[in-house]
């Protein structure tokens, strides 16, 4: 197997092979690899692209194909779920320790609750207040920095707003909340 590195994701070896080694697959059977990967950047989602050649024996035949694969990382992996109260969220939303701002809109399959369970479990947000068309989302990076997120309602779909420390680092957080929204 093969991964290619990109500027902000290096896999980890334990040696200077070439690729990684998967064990013999028993017909019917299954494994796993794991892959270590070093990340520079955890305000970017990342894509790493790989491939996983194999050999098919067939009797004395044998034959090898080759299947490639992306696997991505989104933004929200690299957050942990916190708490904040109201008066604390709104205090953190008038101050300027959250500066930069983000925005998009996107249409969704679920209803506006199902919407804001699939961001809590899937991206690591807390709910700190919700409404019928509204609701204000709390996370922190892994370094402590706080997040906000306003997800609201609209005739047409989703309005998602978001605001953090880090003008790459909100923008790829939305564009990963507008995906994640928009997926059946």
């Amino acid at each position: 197997m093969n991964v290619c590195d990109t500027l902000n994701a290096r896999l980890k070896t334990q040696g200077a092979e070439d690729g990684i080694s998967v064990p013999t697959i028993p017909p019917g059977g299954t494994a796993s690899v794991h892959l270590r990967l070093s990340i520079a950047s955890p305000s970017v989602s990342q894509k790493i692209r790989g491939s996983l050649t194999y050999f098919v024996q067939e009797g004395e035949n044998s034959s090898s194909e080759k299947l490639d694969f992306k696997l991505a990382i989104p933004t929200t992996t690299f957050l942990s779920p916190a708490t904040i109260g109201k008066e604390a969220y709104g205090i953190l939303l008038s101050g300027d320790e959250i500066d930069m701002t983000a925005s998009a809109s996107c249409s969704s399959p679920l209803t506006f609750k199902k919407t804001v369970q699939r961001i809590t479990q899937r991206a690591r947000f807390s709910v700190v207040e919700e409404v019928a068309s509204a609701a204000s989302l709390y996370a922190t990076t892994q370094t402590g920095e706080p997040i906000a997120i306003l997800v609201k309602k609209t005739t047409d779909g989703l309005q998602i707003d978001g605001k953090a420390a880090d003008q790459q680092l909100i923008s790829s957080l939305v564009d990963d909340l507008r995906e994640l929204c928009s997926r059946k």
